[in-house]
């Protein structure tokens, strides 16, 4: 805010949280390197950004235009070229936040060789496998559905493991910046991302709604997804209302996955009580599910902690074991009175 300047080591912290319309300016020399053809290398969350060379204006960023006409900023990867003749150079980056209490967090600032696309393309190639594993996972669960429903067998549990899986690749393809491959609207990226990310315990509670026949459990299960689905609405109004950001509204999620974390022991445990023939296997599924959740919220909060995601892995181990619990032989022979 045009306040006295003081030394920073990037990323970072800072003091105090960011109000809207807050300005922070980053001034820096370039060194030499030897890289021949420069890129600037950083992430937008939910801001403004100019970046100036010299004074002079290289690179801004404010928003992406909403079907109402009006910008709306987004969050995404940001790989800028610079000039050739970058070293010595006084480097100023100026973010503007568009929101209150959104991030004290300074991201990496980096020079690179590689442009947007060979960044993403070489840094996210575990990204684009896991999200090839879940899409096509979930088409094939879509595919069953059909080959079931022509068969006149219960098929609405594939349905929505299924819409689980997809909505899973699109939320981790936004999440990583992945789409950034095919288009450039951080606004829309970011909204997608939310989108599908407080959307995903819906199809997981109507899946188990679906393989469970006693009505005490469907009761449990309609009762279990009705906090969710709530949620969903009123993060969705609050949103496009401009009452909250889907980001702000994060906290609240958590403590709602928290819950439904919860509710899925109590669930297994009552599958186990009733004798249900995938209780086994959803038991080591969901517990591998829970874990990998806790583990992910620990590490969002701690930024510090910079490994692999968990929730990725826990999902993967989720389908085996329920895919397992499916096709062991002991069940094979059960088929009929369960509801796949």
């Amino acid at each position: 805010n045009g306040k006295s300047p003081v030394s920073l080591s990037i990323p970072t912290h800072v003091d105090c949280y960011y109000h809207k319309g807050d300005t922070v300016d980053l001034y820096t020399t370039l060194p030499t390197t030897s890289i021949k053809q420069p890129y600037l290398r950083t992430k937008i969350f939910l801001q403004h950004v100019k970046i100036f060379l010299d004074n002079e204006l290289l690179y801004t960023y404010d928003g992406n235009i909403n079907t109402s006409g009006n910008l709306e900023v987004g969050s995404g990867l940001l790989v800028f070229p610079l000039p050739k003749d970058y070293a010595y150079k006084t480097l100023h980056i100026q973010y503007i936040h568009s929101f209150d209490r959104i991030t004290n967090y300074i991201f990496p600032i980096t020079l690179t060789e590689k442009n947007l696309t060979e960044t993403l393309l070489f840094d996210s190639a575990e990204t684009i496998y896991l999200n090839s594993w879940f899409l096509l996972t979930g088409i094939v669960c879509l595919l069953a559905s059909l080959y079931l429903k022509f068969q006149k067998q219960p098929y609405l549990s594939f349905v929505f493991l299924g819409i689980f899986a997809i909505i899973y690749s699109i939320w981790l393809l936004c999440n990583t910046k992945c789409l950034q491959l095919f288009t450039q609207n951080l606004a829309f990226i970011h909204h997608l991302e939310y989108l599908c990310f407080y959307a995903s315990a819906i199809p997981l509670w109507l899946f188990f709604y679906q393989i469970v026949s006693k009505h005490s459990l469907k009761l449990y299960c309609f009762i279990s997804v009705l906090p969710a689905i709530v949620f969903y609405i009123v993060a969705i109004i609050l949103q496009y209302m401009d009452k909250a950001n889907f980001f702000e509204l994060l906290p609240a999620y958590h403590l709602l996955l928290g819950g439904n974390l919860l509710l899925m022991i109590i669930f297994i445990a009552l599958l186990i009580y009733k004798k249900h023939p995938l209780s086994q296997g959803l038991l080591v599924g969901i517990l591998c599910l829970i874990l990998s959740g806790i583990l992910e919220i620990v590490k969002f909060y701690a930024t510090n902690i910079k490994v692999t995601s968990f929730i990725n892995y826990g999902i993967i181990l989720f389908f085996f074991n329920l895919i397992y619990a499916l096709y062991r032989p002991k069940n094979l022979t059960k088929s009929k009175t369960t509801h796949f």
